[in-house]
This record gives structure tokens, sequence and C-alpha cells, in this order.
């Protein structure tokens, strides 16, 4: 059974939240922005959502973020601008790192 795009962005960020220990958050350049790092070999990815060496940048749907609001709310916590009520869009960006053996996930609210 393959999985739609919206099933594969939330499956990334449930893993991030459910193995800590297994994924790196690089420190805050951005108020809005997180980036994290985990290893290739934690996570069997889509290699059209984790091209090798090249970004895939997705702008969330608005159902999406509205049915996923408490895990996106509890990355949003997480930056620097959490002392904002609320936030109405969110970016999600992947890529394979294929020379450090890391997958990119960034995720930027606005």
């Amino acid at each position: 059974m393959t999985q739609n795009k919206s099933e594969q962005n939330i499956q990334i960020l449930e893993f991030i939240q459910k193995n800590p220990t297994k994924v790196v958050l690089e420190p805050l350049n951005y108020a809005n922005v997180l980036t994290f790092g985990l290893s290739d070999k934690y996570y069997s990815y889509d290699v059209k959502q984790f091209p090798d060496r090249r970004l895939h940048v997705l702008r969330m749907p608005t159902a999406e973020i509205q049915s996923n609001h408490d895990l996106l709310t509890y990355f949003f916590q997480m930056t620097a601008e959490k002392s904002k009520k609320t936030f109405e869009n969110v970016w999600l960006t992947t890529s394979h790192l294929t020379d450090l053996g890391l997958l990119l996930v960034e995720l930027s609210f606005e």
C-alpha cells in the first residue's frame, strides 16, 4: 500500500517526535525554523521525498495543518517564536545528504 504525501509528511514528523535519541536538532539560526538530521539507516525513506543532494520543498496544505495541529504545535513550541500564539503556514523541506548519510528535515513556521 502506497502512502500519499500527507501521510509521508506526518510519518516523518512522528518519527522525529518519538525517536529523539536518533535525531539531531541543529542549533537555531532562524526564529521560525527547526532543522533536524537523522541517519538514513534509521528511517526508511522515499527517494522522491528525500532526493539526493537536492531540496524538496512543500507547503503543507491547510487541511493537513489543521488535522495535525497538535503534532505541529509540538514542534512550533521548540522554535524561538513559541511566544507567538499560532502559525498559519508550515513549510517542510527535505533532502538526502548522501555524503553524510543523513536525511535533512526542516520545518518553517509562518
